[in-house]
């Protein structure tokens, strides 16, 4: 055990406000992955460890969907210790902007309205496509950039991306946004 106290930010009748929904998002953060896959698992009680220090290190955000997902990315395939892992999370909430994990998520939506500019001035069919057929951009995009591309990519495609993202910055996020639709433009276009 990491000595963390989970009694802490306090709610009115004294339990962490963050705790309920941490613990819900444990079993969902990698359900195939077998250090997540049970409550006894051995990552769990880490991944725990990592969110529950988080929401009292930054108790503006607490705990935000998403971050189980980066938190769990550090100490699987980065192989980080559970403190190394939560200092990655921290340097990830700094890299982006305010507000990325907030409850309003405002951070998080203004990157999503400028991805959606972007894409309407680099692939305009694209976009008249997804639009023909009602998609909204950020239904596809908005857990990328929430989880850095976690979920959605092969872990080669990861790795590269959080090199980046640690070297250049939150602009990354939009270039790999881009590629992935640069790549799969004809697809896209003829579905």
């Amino acid at each position: 055990s990491s000595g963390i106290n989970a009694e802490w930010p306090l709610r009115p009748g004294g339990t962490n406000i963050f705790v309920k929904q941490i613990e819900l998002d444990l079993m969902r953060t990698l359900p195939n992955n077998c250090l997540f896959n049970t409550t006894s698992a051995t990552g769990v009680d880490k991944l725990r460890n990592v969110l529950l220090a988080f929401s009292r290190y930054n108790v503006e955000i607490g705990y935000c969907q998403g971050l189980n997902r980066i938190a769990a990315f550090a100490l699987t395939v980065l192989n980080l210790k559970e403190e190394d892992a939560f200092w990655a999370v921290v340097a990830v909430v700094e890299i982006l902007p305010p507000d990325y994990y907030s409850q309003t998520m405002i951070g998080a939506q203004v990157d999503q309205r400028v991805l959606n500019d972007i894409m309407s001035d680099k692939y305009p069919k694209v976009v008249a496509h997804f639009q023909q057929f009602k998609i909204d951009l950020s239904l596809i995009t908005f857990n990328w950039f929430l989880t850095l591309y976690v979920d959605n990519t092969n872990i080669d495609v990861v790795l590269t991306f959080w090199d980046s993202f640690f070297y250049e910055g939150d602009k990354v996020l939009f270039r790999f946004a881009l590629a992935i639709f640069r790549i799969h433009h004809d697809m896209l276009l003829n579905t």
